[in-house]
């Protein structure tokens, strides 16, 4: 998927903490009008009333409770969370009681803000409290400003039970506002209300009710495909996507090909960058369903749009995709046996983006790289394979990351293979040693495999040197160790195992 959820501080963030981390000249004011509003509130009531009108009093509050909510604002952007929850609090406790509009909407702006750091401390039930607080006190209201706040605490109520795994609760949540509020023309309530039916959506799949799930993209599309507010165009892009993905897990790829062919032809010219996230990612999952359909040749098209298209973009996530798309044509070109135009892509996208240190373009890194390998392998161009597999080890070994760490471990057997391929077996059997030694205790199936390919590697090469007896031995360790193991891959090497132990007792 897409995005699961946009995370409950980032919304929060996009609906009330707009502003920078850092406190800007703006911020530093805000903060000095919180003191200058402390002051004027605490002055004696009588001498207040001579000195204001009622109607600039009640401005005054207002403008005093939405500093603090500023305030606090910062102090979450800092991680001062405590400090935080200590402003939002003050507002609560000082004017939860107070029925102006404008102080009511700083009240439940103030409940709502609570919520997310409570959310933000893991402290989630707590949270969902506090967002019940919001709904049942402010409810009935029918102000936009505290409808707003109100249709975000059942969004992020059903964010927050979501995450504790309470699913049915979740959906319900999401019915709740989709039935309360979809007749809204509120463009701000309208894209909570989108939103929902995302998320809405979402969970239904994860829940592989897969036919449902597409049902409820479609209503996204069909009720807010025509907005033109950027929010909303946000999650109709992300209905459509999220609508391909599960069409290709239900293999009806040609309808997920138009799904993304929708996003493509209706966002394309789109200057926005949250959209043309949208329109890289539904390119580059266009590209690898064009190639799991075979059409090869379409999908390096495809791709080529990607990298020709937002190259230039600064952008984290597009950068990614844009390095998902020159991984994704090596691999292609691959399955056209064309290697030396595959190598030239990997090096085209190690030039561009080897010293990123964004993880998820070091991970697509780390693929190029190995992939550069295991094609200079396969070319015969074995010297510039290992250089290529040592400079995975050095760069990635103390990289904790799952993914990086299991290009690792096929850098350290391949590395193995090669030398072997070389005749060079003491130096290949260390790189098998290091790869059994490093990865031995993990317990992902995928590094499990290349642990197992180790130890099947060093005992071609005991055999090649007649070191019988020790290839033996480690038969018996691959036997024992992965006989009960459930991955087909790994079974496949147990079952050669035993095959070449057979033959040592059969001569």
């Amino acid at each position: 998927m897409m995005k699961k959820y946009f995370w409950l501080t980032t919304l929060y963030l996009t609906a009330t903490f707009a502003q920078a981390a850092t406190p800007s000249a703006d911020e530093n004011q805000a903060a000095n009008q919180t003191q200058r509003f402390q002051m004027e509130t605490k002055t004696d009531p009588e001498q207040q009333n001579q000195l204001l009108g009622q109607n600039d009093r009640r401005e005054n509050m207002a403008l005093y409770a939405q500093s603090l909510n500023d305030k606090g604002k910062i102090l979450f952007k800092q991680k001062q969370y405590k400090e935080a929850m200590n402003t939002f609090n003050q507002i609560i406790k000082e004017f939860g009681s107070n029925t102006e509009p404008a102080i009511q909407s700083q009240v439940a702006r103030a409940l709502l803000n609570k919520g997310v750091v409570l959310e933000a401390l893991d402290r989630r039930e707590e949270a969902i409290e506090n967002f019940n607080q919001i709904i049942d006190k402010f409810g009935s209201n029918t102000e936009p400003a505290i409808q707003e706040h109100v249709t975000s605490a059942f969004l992020y109520k059903g964010i927050t039970l979501g995450k504790l795994n309470h699913s049915k609760q979740e959906i319900e949540i999401y019915d709740k506002i989709i039935d309360k509020f979809g007749s809204s023309t509120e463009p701000a309530i309208q894209e909570i209300v989108a939103n929902a039916l995302v998320n809405k959506g979402m969970t239904l799949g994860d829940l592989n009710r897969r036919e449902e799930a597409i049902e409820i993209y479609n209503q996204t599309i069909d009720k807010f495909g025509s907005s033109t507010e950027l929010a909303i165009q946000e999650h109709v892009t992300s209905a459509l996507i999220n609508k391909g993905i599960t069409l290709g897990e239900l293999n009806r790829h040609e309808q997920e090909i138009e799904s993304y062919d929708k996003i493509i032809d209706k966002f394309g010219s789109s200057t926005e960058p949250v959209i043309q996230e949208a329109v890289a990612s539904a390119l580059v999952n266009k590209g690898v369903t064009l190639k799991q359909l075979n059409r090869i040749e379409e999908a390096i098209k495809i791709y080529d749009k990607v990298i020709n298209k937002f190259s230039s973009s600064t952008e984290p996530f597009i950068q990614e995709q844009v390095a998902k798309a020159l991984v994704y044509t090596g691999i292609a070109l691959e399955k056209r046996n064309r290697s030396e135009e595959e190598v030239e892509i990997y090096n085209k996208m190690l030039d561009k983006f080897d010293s990123s240190t964004e993880p998820a373009i070091q991970e697509q890194v780390a693929s190029a790289l190995i992939n550069k390998g295991v094609a200079l392998n396969r070319l015969n161009r074995k010297k510039e394979a290992i250089i290529t597999f040592d400079k995975i080890i050095k760069k990635f070994s103390s990289n904790s990351e799952p993914a990086i760490q299991e290009t690792v471990a096929k850098a350290m057997v391949n590395k193995g293979l090669a030398l072997g391929i070389m005749n060079r077996r003491e130096e290949a059997m260390e790189s098998f040693d290091k790869a059994i030694d490093t990865f031995s205790s993990s317990t992902q199936s995928s590094i499990q495999y290349e642990v197992a390919k180790a130890l099947l590697g060093k005992t071609v090469m005991l055999t090649e040197l007649k070191r019988y007896n020790e290839a033996i031995i480690i038969y018996d360790e691959i036997i024992n160790r992965f006989e009960n193991h459930t991955d087909p891959d790994i079974q496949y090497i147990v079952s050669n195992t035993r095959e070449l132990k057979e033959s040592f007792s059969n001569p």
